[in-house]
Order: structure tokens, then C-alpha cells, then sequence
């Protein structure tokens, strides 16, 4: 293990009750500042003898958090199987794999806008429907076309409009009765876990990122902007109005750690 993976690892051990994890990537959304590369990420994953999906979570500090995300998100909606599923932001299909198994879905649509991700999703999990994405709509996707639409840590890390979009497109492609989910970065409300959230993202972050390595530096400072200003534009009473008026209703919230994660999921009306 490298200096610098050890490095890593010790700091988001540390950021794990605030939601943050220090990543470095690419992506061709010039929307999207950040993402884990694939090539180093399943290199790595292999030298660890771990699957993807386990890499990841063990590189955060977060040993079963994917299955523990998806394990909730089902029981607490009640999905216990689903036809067509769609996901916004697959990346490296950690999310997708575990739904896959569970939900045994006929069809699974997904939206991506890196290159790299795409090319290993096209090999680990040929049965994905690849949508062409211009990376603010659903446009290949029919309106009520399926059982479970959702997305992981994905609108509050774009731009305000665009999430905003992803939205009012997440209600429209799911079918009635069907399910609307999401996984979003969070604001702690608790004085104690907030000033620790500010403490981290205003200073740990950005120095952290320092220490790593080139590139880290600019992820840090870009995380706090972005979820502060989501949550300035849409406080999480303002979301859940949004997912209300667009016709996405039974909603319910989970605030996951200290308040660092939030997992919203709802049905359509």
C-alpha cells in the first residue's frame, strides 16, 4: 500500500461522519468537477483481491456502507422486485450490481458521463441499458416507464438547475406507484456534528487535499460551495415540496451518520 493510499485512507476515516470522501478523477461533464478514475481504482481493487464495489467502500473508510445503502432503500420503500429500474450516475456500478441481484429487474437503464466508468460497466454488467446522456435529462427514457428510478450522491454535487431538472425528470420517467430515490450529501443540523462538518469541509478538506496530492485540493474546495449552496437554494423542506409538486408523494427521509447523508425515496401518485 502507498504512502499516499495510506494517507488517503486515514483522512476519510476521519471525514466519515460528515458524508465526505476524498476522491480524484475524471469525467467528460465539465459540470461534474470530480470522479474515482476506473482504471487505477479496478487496478487497485485487484492488487486488494476485493471486488470493486468492496474496494471502494474499504478506500472511504466505509466497509459495507453500498450494501447497507441499498439494503435500506429497499426494505424501507418495499421493493422486493421491479421490471424496468433507471439510475442516474452508475460510475462504478456498485450500486447497480446489489440492486440487479436484489430486484432482478427485465430491463436497467442507466445514465453516465464518463467515458472511462462506461467501458467497465459495458464489460462487468452487459445487461445495462446505456442511455445517451446530455447530462441534465432522462430524454431517452419514456415518461411512467419504470418500477425504480434513483441516483447516489449525485444532485447536490451538480448544478443547481441541473439537479433541479433531474428532479422533475426522476418523477416523470417512473411509473405510477412506482419508486423515486436518492442519496444525497447532507447538512448536519446538530450544533455539534454541523460544526464538525464546517470544521472538516472548510479546513480539513481542502489541506488534506494538499497533502495528497495534486488535484485533491481543488475536490475539497469544491464539495462545501456546492452542498452549501444546494442546501441555501433547497433546504430539505423545499425538496421534499419539489418532489411533492411533481407528483412524488408517501415520502420519507433517513439522515444517515451524523446527518452527513441523507437518503429521500418516495412513490409516484
Amino acid at each position: 500500500m502507498s504512502v499516499r493510499h495510506t494517507i488517503n485512507a486515514a483522512v476519510n476515516k476521519g471525514l466519515r461522519p460528515t458524508g465526505f470522501q476524498l476522491v480524484r478523477g475524471h469525467s467528460a461533464d465539465p459540470a461534474i468537477s470530480a470522479f474515482l478514475p476506473a482504471k487505477r481504482i479496478v487496478k487497485q481493487a485487484g492488487r486488494a483481491g476485493q471486488s470493486v464495489g468492496d474496494y471502494l467502500d474499504s478506500y472511504s473508510a466505509e466497509p459495507g456502507a453500498t450494501a447497507e445503502t441499498v439494503e435500506a432503500m429497499l426494505e424501507l420503500s418495499g421493493l422486493t422486485t421491479a421490471e424496468r429500474v433507471c439510475e442516474i450516475g452508475p460510475g462504478s456500478g456498485r450500486y447497480s450490481t446489489r440492486i440487479l441481484s436484489a430486484l432482478r429487474p427485465t430491463s436497467y437503464e442507466v445514465y453516465e458521463t464518463a467515458p472511462d466508468w462506461i467501458a467497465y460497466l459495458r464489460q462487468e454488467l452487459p445487461s445495462l441499458v446505456f442511455r445517451p446522456t446530455d447530462g441534465k435529462t432522462l430524454g431517452s427514457t419514456p415518461s411512467a416507464s419504470v418500477d425504480l428510478v434513483h441516483t447516489h450522491k449525485l444532485l447536490s454535487y451538480i448544478p443547481f438547475v441541473t439537479a433541479l431538472g433531474y428532479l422533475d425528470e426522476m418523477a416523470r420517467v417512473v411509473r405510477s406507484g412506482g419508486t423515486v430515490a436518492s442519496l444525497e450529501f447532507g447538512l448536519p443540523p446538530a450544533p455539534l456534528p454541523r460544526a464538525a462538518w464546517e470544521l472538516y469541509t472548510g479546513i480539513g478538506l481542502p489541506v488534506a487535499g494538499l497533502a495528497i496530492g495534486k488535484g485533491w485540493h481543488e475536490v475539497g474546495g469544491f464539495l462545501r460551495g456546492s452542498i452549501r449552496d444546494f442546501y441555501a437554494r433547497l433546504p430539505l423542506d423545499r425538496q421534499l415540496a419539489l418532489w411533492r409538486e411533481a407528483g412524488v408523494d408517501d415520502i420519507r427521509v433517513r439522515r444517515l451518520s451524523l446527518g452527513g447523508g441523507i437518503v429521500i425515496w418516495g412513490r409516484r401518485e
